[in-house]
């Protein structure tokens, strides 16, 4: 029987105050995937002012994915300097060429190195992993994910620390980020100046209704 649906159907909860409730919270399925992007050494490129870039180049992980699976939602958390993703089997070569893209692109624009890893529910489970996601809804046209159990971490470690299986590698020729809108303001601190790290993402259309 197919899980595609697995997310779409997910009960939703509305009282954010019951967020930690394990009642809201359901498996992940064994044949979905969890996608990890980050950005190498970003803390140092972060203390060197490079704030912006990092946060475009996460948020645009998020975007090329949703542009890949076309009006498909998915659940997914965002880090600032990437994101972590979960999609059905049947969207994993798509996201794949789309995400390889979006590397070459952060490589030759911003001199960043995105590093992308895919692994499997199954694999998170057998390493003893647990992955629960939960839907909350903002409103009655928008819903975000949350996630407890720990497993996005362990597939992050099971991707840098393994043998690079996890690692996705490989060429393609561009990557759709129709949609992304990154738009900063400067926050003026108490002491009249202006510091270099102090921006405000004011709208990143990351959100799928």
């Amino acid at each position: 029987m197919s899980t595609d649906d697995f997310f779409e159907k997910l009960p939703q909860f509305t009282d954010f105050s019951s967020l930690t409730d394990e009642r809201h919270y359901f498996e992940a399925p064994d044949d979905w995937h969890v996608v990890i992007t980050d950005i190498k050494d970003s803390t140092r490129a972060i203390e060197s002012g490079r704030y912006r870039d990092i946060n475009t180049v996460g948020a645009a992980s998020i975007i090329v994915v949703q542009n890949a699976v076309k009006n498909f939602a998915f659940p997914y958390s965002f880090g600032g300097d990437g994101a972590s993703i979960l999609i059905p089997s049947k969207w994993v070569d798509d996201v794949a060429r789309s995400l390889i893209g979006l590397q070459k692109l952060a490589k030759i624009e911003f001199g960043l190195e995105l590093r992308i890893g895919i692994v499997p529910v199954r694999d998170i489970k057998n390493s003893k992993g647990v992955l629960l996601v939960g839907k909350f809804a903002i409103n009655p046209n928008k819903c975000i994910a949350f996630f407890r159990g720990g497993g996005f971490s362990l597939a992050e470690k099971l991707i840098k620390d393994g043998d690079g299986s996890y690692l996705l590698k490989g060429d393609a020729s561009s990557a759709d980020l129709d949609g992304l809108s990154c738009r900063w303001q400067p926050i003026k601190s108490k002491r009249e100046k202006y510091s270099p790290y102090s921006f405000e993402t004011v709208r990143i259309q990351i959100f799928q209704n």
